[in-house]
């Protein structure tokens, strides 16, 4: 099986043992962080983009965009935007790539199939292309009208009775395994600082299973 490996709500106390453990194996990886988080733990995300991790830009306070107004929509991104490229000036390093991926996945609309949702969906799709968003090279797991980053493999690693129960968590990391039948996966991992024991896991799961690590970078327009 290969893998895409996506992480969300970075940066937490434990990056820099993510980006450590994936840099040592020469795995890639994209951190889609948290504007909110970033300040707490910059120095992480400085030294993830010297090793050679995508950074993305996953809104600054991870509100469902489908409950917020159009405007704050934007401000979400555009204030999380301004630290990443005060990260990657600081790492000095040239940006690969503008990634972004909305919280929940939620791109503004409820799929109600009212004109007004879907005008907000179109609207924040056209926003990330005017600022130069690009979508990630998923192919064939992103429809080319969307340009943010979604995913297949949800790990669940949030959830309270997962974090609590590592061998509950193993059992489920099985369970996708056993039913899946595509040869492509993008995964979604969290880098919270009360899951990191969680990540070791899955990591120890795909070795075991011999899974090869794709390198992420934009798809080819």
């Amino acid at each position: 099986m290969n893998i895409f490996l996506t992480i969300d709500d970075a940066p937490s106390k434990h990056m820099k043992k993510k980006v450590d453990f994936l840099s040592a194996r020469k795995i890639p990886a994209v951190f889609f962080c948290r504007g909110e988080f970033m300040p707490r733990h910059e120095e992480f995300v400085i030294e993830a983009i010297q090793k050679g991790f995508l950074i993305g830009n996953h809104s600054f306070t991870h509100h469902y965009f489908s409950e917020i107004p159009l405007e704050q929509c934007f401000d979400e991104i555009l204030k999380t935007e301004k630290l990443i490229e005060a990260c990657y000036e600081k790492a000095n390093s040239q940006r690969p790539s503008k990634a972004f991926r909305f919280p929940f996945g939620d791109r503004g609309g409820k799929e109600k199939g009212l004109n007004v949702e879907r005008d907000k969906v179109q609207k924040l799709q056209n926003f990330l292309k005017e600022l130069g968003f690009e979508p990630l090279d998923f192919n064939p797991k992103t429809p080319d009208k969307f340009i943010d980053a979604l995913w297949d493999w949800d790990t669940e690693d949030y959830k309270e009775n997962l974090i609590k129960n590592p061998d509950e968590y193993q059992k489920k990391l099985e369970e996708f395994w056993e039913k899946s039948k595509d040869k492509t996966h993008v995964l979604l991992h969290h880098d919270f600082d009360h899951t990191h024991h969680l990540f070791e896991i899955t990591m120890n799961f795909l070795f075991e299973k011999r899974v090869q690590f794709l390198p992420i970078k934009a798809k080819k327009t």
